[in-house]
């Protein structure tokens, strides 16, 4: 019991998880559409959030899946990250770390690193980790 404890306390899994998606067009989404329904319908469904940028039109009619918010255009990182950090303090007392995880072009990773230095304080620390292109 001792060990199972010390374990239980030293790792942490995710509370929830928010995918920000940006994509340009509609294919692109329905390309990673598929994985997205297998993650909303996983034991884990409660927890994980859609949220996609499409810099172009988007049909929402073809959505097979339930995406919370759809936003035409590029995202306010630090709008998302306040959204982010307002959310932890309210739902999540305790939670003083959030993850930011990209796969994308290095313009975004430098984008998402400044915010977070930005926005980070003695509350709420933002990590990012990035897999660039």
């Amino acid at each position: 019991a001792g060990v199972d404890a010390m374990i239980a306390h030293a790792t942490r899994c995710p509370v929830k998880a928010s995918l920000y998606w940006i994509c340009r067009s509609q294919d692109e989404f329905d390309w990673f559409a598929a994985l997205l329904e297998k993650c909303m319908e996983g034991p884990c469904q409660d927890m994980f959030e859609i949220n996609l940028f499409c810099t172009r039109d988007l049909d929402r009619s073809k959505f097979n899946i339930n995406v919370k918010n759809v936003f035409t255009g590029r995202p306010n990182w630090g709008a998302l990250y306040q959204d982010v950090k307002d959310e932890v303090a309210q739902s999540f007392p305790g939670i003083n770390s959030v993850g930011v995880f990209l796969c994308g072009p290095p313009l975004i990773g430098k984008q998402l690193r400044t915010t977070a230095r930005r926005m980070s304080d003695d509350k709420v620390k933002f990590d990012v980790f990035t897999e660039s292109f």
